[in-house]
């Protein structure tokens, strides 16, 4: 699972932590200082829609509705600025730096690891898209963890993770 990619035999990976840290830095630069642009506004839409007319509308909408969910529920919380509308695209692409990791960990090994880490940190896809009022990052952190599923249960680490993958 994730933990493994930060955690070796004894102890945390100090270059996979410092990947995190300065992904999370390069996904925050900039975050909120360009308005909404045209496909946000649609996230914008959903963020100020109502509870009771929600699961509506969103179910009439083609993006994935667990991404308006979430952002519904932080916007009631943290607002609506543009800097705020963005910060759920962050955290999903921020958890793909160590789901990388922990995949790459079970393939290779720690030093294949460590380096695809850091190409997630500084993935200019990843930065993009973390950056965006949009289901994209999500839908990166989603894959990369059904990837991560199949990769241990192919390797053996996990019979039982073929049913999930599957899922």
């Amino acid at each position: 699972h994730m933990v493994c990619a930060l955690v070796g035999p004894k102890r945390l990976d100090p270059w996979v932590i410092a990947a995190i840290v300065v992904g999370v830095a390069l996904r925050f630069i900039n975050l909120g200082a360009a308005a909404l642009w045209f496909d946000e506004t649609f996230s914008h839409y959903h963020s100020v829609t109502p509870w009771p007319d929600f699961l509506r509308v969103v179910v009439e909408d083609n993006q994935a509705p667990i991404y308006y969910t979430i952002l519904k529920a932080w916007s009631d919380v943290a607002g609506l600025s543009p800097w705020a509308m963005r910060v759920p695209g962050l955290v999903a692409s921020a958890a793909c730096i160590p789901l990388m990791a922990a995949i790459t960990r079970v393939a290779a090994g720690d030093r294949p690891a460590r380096a695809a880490a850091w190409l997630a940190a500084i993935s200019p896809y990843l930065i993009q898209h973390a950056q965006d009022a949009r289901p994209y990052a999500l839908l990166s952190t989603f894959a990369t963890i059904d990837l991560l599923l199949l990769v241990r249960f192919v390797t053996g680490h996990s019979a039982r993770l073929g049913v999930l993958w599957v899922l």
